[in-house]
């Protein structure tokens, strides 16, 4: 698949994912926490102007040579206006035979441009910008990248779609030249009796 067709055929399924009967919205407290899973797919809800929160987690994978490696991604949210968030991404990393140091350094802002109950019902675009900071903890490369995000309530199931693009410059270890992502989170209440 061509890059041109791959995003085509994503931004169709999500179009086709938004066209829900009975879809109903309700914008979440802008001050309450919104971890953002970006390793699954990411929420079109910003933090709220003049807040800051700091999201962080530790991953740790053992590999069948016995090596190892140690992960922490950190983004920084801070709220600049009521559907502006800066993101400042910093993540350290390690290895069997490497201390932990930092990775390559990005920022990008999240821009909600809309909150409504219409075929979109918050709905956000993210550009971002990697910078080759990280030396061996990088890719070696200076990124520029563009996330469409769509988050919804049906009933009270949540949905989170998402599709980007990536383009890199430089000289890249062994990332590809330009990257395609789509990814679809969802989330629902649960009640387990004790």
């Amino acid at each position: 698949m061509t890059f041109p067709r791959s995003l085509i055929s994503a931004l169709a399924w999500v179009a086709c994912a938004c066209a829900s009967a009975g879809v109903a919205s309700t914008a979440p407290d802008p001050r309450a926490v919104q971890p953002e899973r970006p390793s699954v797919a990411t929420h079109a809800g910003t933090v709220a102007p003049r807040y800051l929160e700091i999201e962080t987690g530790v991953e740790y994978d053992k590999l069948p040579d016995k090596s190892h490696g140690v992960g922490v991604p950190t983004v920084l949210k801070i709220g600049l206006a009521p559907r502006l968030q800066l993101s400042l991404f910093a993540p350290a990393s390690s290895g069997t035979h490497e201390a932990l140091g930092m990775g390559d350094l990005a920022a990008g802002l999240k821009w909600r441009i809309v909150d409504g109950d219409g075929i979109l019902q918050r709905f956000a675009i993210l550009p971002a910008i990697k910078f080759s900071t990280g030396g061996q903890r990088g890719t070696g490369t200076t990124d520029a990248s563009l996330l469409l995000i769509d988050s919804r309530t049906v009933g009270p199931v949540s949905l989170d779609l998402n599709v980007g693009v990536t383009k890199r410059s430089g000289n890249a270890n062994s990332a590809p030249r330009t990257a395609t992502l789509w990814t679809a989170s969802s989330g629902f209440p649960t009640a387990v009796p004790f």
